[in-house]
């Protein structure tokens, strides 16, 4: 999965509009890619805006907030500041894993607390449905769950080392499985049959599961920032190349920990790799390197707009078509993700309907906006990243687009970063 993972329904749109990473060229930033073979899973529908009800009213704005602070009362429940406060934690701790500073994060949270505060009353909401209907999931059920979610990732990709790369912890993964379980259950969305799969595979194998000639490579990026004189620019290539020696010396045998002492792509968590990826979705330099390279060949220094990398392909793939057996799986949690968009968004609005919502001492309901179909969209391939031409942009999605633990912007990285 490109895990881009999301934070209890609202780190999908956060992560998937303000982290994408990697190095892909304008153009393809800009596009929807091919995903082929990767984890599909289901949406955070739980976080899309939908218009207010009459019931739900604004308070006065309070001038100091306590964490016992009342901020949204959900019928007979309430949302406290500290509430809130734990959300932004969490978020935060996942924006800085894919290279947000603190000070960008503080930039973005007044447009961002609205949503966040949002996803707090949608889960009191189906947390009070839950405890009506009685809807419960043990732990046998969420590590099956687990287990699928494995055995859907591509080879060499570890769920773990997904999580901590994307600054998601185990109890909260755990956790929005956990929610994720329950509206299924709630909703009645049962598991798929070996025709509707089938189907769905001739239907869209020549979009998703023919894949064309592809490598695998990770990297080590020493950036270079727009400020950078010639001075500092001779000061970081001579690193690169010092690197480069090293690696060419073990035949990178320690390419691993040296992207992980050394790199500045936020890739360096999972040693530098950036996965599975096509021509077309990194820039010109660095696809033009990486595809020119034999397997486990180490590349000279190549610059691009991000500073200076040094590649090596560990895997190079000719065209071919991925069986359905490889991807049952991943096709099973897209179908039920899909089902889940379409069925939960109604099922949400009637709830907000039915509910007395009150915001108070600051908060303020999420505005209303217009937000792309996720249902129909491909899940991306998980672990991949893609480096955008734009550097404001770096970071690395690590999630399938529509994931269960959360979503992901096309392929990032070195063009993946």
């Amino acid at each position: 999965m490109k895990m881009d993972f999301q934070r209890r329904l609202i780190g999908s749109v956060i992560v998937g509009v303000l982290c994408a990473g990697g190095i892909v060229s304008a153009a393809d930033a800009e596009k929807k890619a091919e995903p082929v073979g990767k984890v599909a899973s289901e949406p955070a529908v739980a976080a899309m805006p939908v218009a207010m009800p009459a019931t739900v009213t604004a308070a006065a704005v309070a001038v100091t907030n306590t964490p016992t602070t009342v901020l949204v009362q959900v019928n007979d429940k309430t949302i406290t500041q500290g509430d809130l406060d734990g959300e932004i934690a969490e978020i935060s701790k996942m924006m800085e894993s894919r290279g947000r500073s603190g000070d960008q994060f503080s930039m973005m949270l007044p447009t961002i607390k609205p949503q966040i505060i949002d996803s707090l009353v949608v889960r009191s909401l189906l947390a009070g449905e839950f405890a009506k209907k009685n809807i419960t999931v043990n732990n046998d059920e969420i590590n099956k769950e687990i287990e699928k979610i494995k055995a859907t990732l591509p080879k060499g990709k570890n769920l773990e080392e997904l999580l901590k790369s994307n600054g998601v912890s185990d109890k909260a993964f755990r956790e929005d499985i956990t929610e994720q379980l329950k509206l299924t259950k709630l909703l009645g969305i049962g598991e798929p049959t070996d025709k509707e799969l089938k189907e769905f595979y001739e239907k869209n194998k020549s979009r998703m599961y023919e894949m064309p000639e592809t490598v695998r490579a990770r990297h080590i990026l020493i950036t270079v920032a727009a400020t950078d004189d010639a001075a500092k620019k001779a000061v970081k290539k001579e690193k690169a190349e010092s690197l480069r020696k090293q690696l060419a010396a073990s035949k990178g045998a320690d390419f691993e920990k040296l992207a992980k002492d050394n790199s500045d792509c936020p890739s360096k968590a999972m040693g530098g790799d950036l996965g599975e990826f096509r021509k077309g979705q990194m820039v010109p330099a660095f696809e033009a390197a990486a595809f020119s390279l034999k397997t486990n060949e180490i590349s000279a220094v190549v610059e691009t707009d991000f500073g200076y990398h040094i590649i090596q392909v560990m895997a190079h793939n000719s065209p071919r078509t991925i069986p359905f057996d490889e991807v049952k799986g991943q096709i099973a949690a897209q179908y039920k993700g899909r089902q889940l968009q379409e069925k939960a968004g109604a099922f949400i609005q009637d709830l907000r309907d039915k509910a007395k919502i009150i915001y108070q001492n600051g908060a303020e309901p999420v505005k209303p906006m217009m937000m792309p179909p996720m249902g129909g969209q491909a899940p991306d391939e998980a672990g991949a990243a893609v480096v955008p031409a734009n550097k404001d942009a770096e970071k690395i999605a690590d999630q399938p687009a529509d994931s269960a633990a959360g979503k992901a912007p096309a392929k990032e990285e070195p063009a993946k970063q």
